[in-house]
């Protein structure tokens, strides 16, 4: 995030303020952010669509979304609840829900990676891979998306 230019960079953390940071009922005073990253958590939250409808209502128009969740994954971080298998159609179809527009789409993932996961039951930095550059469609780890507002 330090490497996009910007004006003024506002992080929010779900633990510093869980009322106030809950994506199941934003209510923040900003509501003109340009783009917005939501790392690694919609799988954690019970309803994805309402989450994303939020973040839309925060964003002016023409704001760009990024955001990442596991296509594959082990059970980590509170709630143990989990919607897993977030797959590249599955984005789409709540971000489309949300109001959103898809830019581009796409997952990452390989066989090393995949089974390191689940032998190891931790997640592996990806430079720790011998080939963290092989994309196998068909070992996916990660699903990733930029839309539009």
């Amino acid at each position: 995030m330090y490497y996009l230019p910007t004006q003024e960079l506002v992080i929010t953390e779900y633990k510093k303020d869980t009322n106030k940071y809950d994506l199941q009922t934003l209510d923040l005073e900003e509501k003109d952010f340009d783009f917005v990253i939501v790392n690694q958590t919609l799988e954690h939250v019970y309803d994805p669509v309402l989450c994303l409808k939020n973040i839309y209502n925060h964003m002016k128009p023409g704001g760009i979304l990024f955001f990442n969740v596991p296509t594959n994954g082990i059970p980590h971080s509170i709630p143990f609840h989990h919607y897993t298998g977030f797959t590249p159609v599955g984005v789409g179809v709540i971000v489309k829900a949300a109001g959103f527009r898809i830019l581009s789409i796409g997952q990452w993932g390989n066989l090393e990676y995949l089974k390191k996961l689940f032998e190891t039951n931790s997640f592996t930095d990806y430079r720790a891979l011998r080939n963290p550059g092989i994309n196998d469609f068909r070992c996916p780890i990660i699903t990733w998306i930029f839309a539009i507002k």
